[in-house]
């Protein structure tokens, strides 16, 4: 999504982890029910456009706000 410019979700690590937290998604991320709970999160959230902007400004809420510990 972020060279292509197309509707395709993403769910690295630091997604995962602003989703599960936004959305209330109880257990481990790692988890098969609760990735695949995170993956319809995704799908469904996702734009049709400016995919590439959402997707880059979830992973670096993620990895700036959203910390795994002490988040800000």
């Amino acid at each position: 999504s972020l060279s292509l410019g197309k509707h395709f979700p993403i769910l690295d690590g630091n997604v995962k982890r602003v989703l599960a937290r936004c959305y209330a998604v109880d257990g481990w991320p790692g988890k098969k029910e609760v990735e695949k709970r995170l993956w319809e999160i995704s799908e469904a959230v996702t734009p049709a456009k400016g995919v590439e902007r959402f997707n880059q400004a979830m992973m670096d809420l993620g990895a700036m706000v959203c910390t795994r510990s002490k988040p800000k």
